[in-house]
This record gives structure tokens, sequence and C-alpha cells, in this order.
């Protein structure tokens, strides 16, 4: 467990060092990007491997705080891209950006899932990224219509 959860902080620190860098649009880019190499080794050995052990913190109290540590970094990333990619010049709401990045963890962590399972059929990051947008943006609406 603490190989994976190293071997992802690294990732998700670069994936923030990239963006803030310049060398990448949006950190929803990068996360996309980190995502579609899933489907390769030796990510795909790694989620699966984090997937387990997962399954096993749900029932071991040890497991289970490393593993809620590591969801918490996941969810502040997924809330650090969502806020880039609000509407320029409107005043950030912290409620929505939370909506929206949980909707983004969630759809990601059902992608993850199937590429560690072994069902590729979206290899693009371009189009994964797409997903996200609409998913942000489904959430933005539907924020509006519950106001």
């Amino acid at each position: 467990m603490d190989r994976v959860i190293e071997l992802d902080i690294a990732s998700f620190e670069a994936a923030l060092r990239a963006t803030d860098d310049g060398e990448v649009d949006s950190l929803l880019a990068t996360l996309a990007t980190q995502a579609v190499r899933t489907a390769r080794e030796p990510e795909r050995s790694r989620a699966r491997a984090r997937f387990e052990l997962m399954m096993i913190a749900s029932r071991d109290a040890e497991l289970g705080g490393v593993s809620a540590g590591l969801m918490d970094r996941f969810v502040a990333i997924s809330e650090a891209a969502v806020a880039q990619v609000q509407p320029a010049g409107a005043p950030p709401d912290p409620e929505l950006i939370k909506e929206q990045a949980f909707a983004v963890v969630t759809f990601l962590g059902g992608f993850l899932f199937r590429l560690a399972y072994g069902l590729t059929d979206m290899d693009n990051a371009k189009s994964l990224e797409r997903y996200l947008h609409s998913v942000i943006t489904g959430v933005a609406a539907d924020h509006e219509l519950t106001r």
C-alpha cells in the first residue's frame, strides 16, 4: 500500500508541476493523460493493486486511514482541475467546484476501474478530457437549476 501511494503521490505532484510550469494547458488535461496510461503496464498493474488494496482497506482501519489520505489528495487535485476550467470572469463558487470535483472523481474512478479490468475502448486523452468537460458542464447546469 505504501508503494502504491508513493507512486500515486508522485504522479499527482508531477501533474501539478506540469500545469504550474505551463507544460500543459490544464490540470484536467494532465489527469486525462495520466488516466489513459492506466491501459498500459506498469500503470495497469498498479491500478489493479490500488483497487484491491482499497477493498481490503474498507475492512482494515489502518489501511483505511492511509487510503483515505490518498483519496483526499486526489479530491484536492480534482478540485484544482475543476477550478481551472470555470468560466472566465465569474466569481468562484466553492460549492459548485466541490460538486463538479465529486463528479469528476466518480467518473474517473469508474473509467480507471474499466481500464484496470481490461476494458480499453477509449485510449485517447483528448476524448477523455472532453468527457470530463461534459461532466463538469452537466453538473454546472444542474447546480443552476437547483439554486
